[in-house]
């Protein structure tokens, strides 16, 4: 019953995305709402897609558009969505909108095609995955344009103004991050058509404190108090 709810939901959101398709193309774009992300997919976006964004492992997961928004989806339609929605592209977005408006897309639009990349099966075949660049440890830094945040509202990741995307554990940067400070990191990631995403090991304001944060060998635990003498068994 409650596959069968959200089926139909996703399909009326569909189907009113689709109408200003047929009917006139892009309508008027409600500014994203604030908050929490909303439990039922809305048409919340329109814009032009400005880059792809990737993970460190290179796969796609996300948009940015030129106005700054920040669209996120799964992996697994990175490769469809990267397909209908190259940068340049006009898109209409819908999603559920998280409190710091980043858009966690259920399903994007090309305005100009029609083409409309959702997470329900097309009846398509499944095309092979495509091989992953491989990993490098890598240096990237500069001014941070936007902090991308966890589920639980926690910084884990900035995105550059040179276009470096670097995501870290919530617990490796802890001072408060905000747009314009310098942000420096090393990590392991890859560097492609998209630029250079990275997952941290050492992050700092600049190149040279992170190498020294690198190199720095993490403490060992102490060893356990030396217990009572065992006791012999018969």
């Amino acid at each position: 019953m409650k596959t069968a709810l959200v089926t139909r939901t996703r399909a009326t959101v569909l189907a009113v995305a689709l109408c200003g398709l047929r009917f006139g193309g892009a309508a008027a774009t409600p500014p994203p709402p604030r908050g929490p992300a909303t439990a039922t997919p809305a048409l919340v976006a329109e814009g032009t897609v400005a880059r792809h964004l990737t993970t460190p492992y290179g796969d796609a997961n996300g948009l940015r558009l030129v106005d700054g928004t920040l669209v996120l989806f799964a992996p697994h339609l990175g490769a469809r969505i990267s397909a209908a929605a190259a940068p340049g592209a006009r898109i209409r977005v819908i999603g559920n909108v998280a409190a710091d408006g980043a858009i966690r897309a259920v399903a994007v639009v090309n305005l100009a095609s029609g083409a409309t990349i959702n997470d329900e099966p097309s009846g398509a075949p499944v095309a092979p995955p495509t091989a992953r660049p491989a990993l490098q440890r890598l240096e990237v830094a500069g001014a941070i344009d936007l902090v991308l945040h966890g589920p639980r509202g926690e910084a884990n990741g900035v995105i550059l103004v040179n276009g470096g995307v670097i995501y870290f554990r919530p617990d490796l940067v802890r001072t408060r991050l905000a747009r314009g400070q310098p942000f420096a990191a090393i990590g392991i990631g890859t560097r492609g058509a998209a630029g250079v995403t990275i997952e941290a090991i050492a992050t700092s304001t600049d190149l040279e404190a992170a190498r020294a944060a690198a190199r720095v060998t993490p403490p060992q635990p102490a060893p356990p108090p030396p217990g009572p003498a065992p006791v012999n068994q018969p």
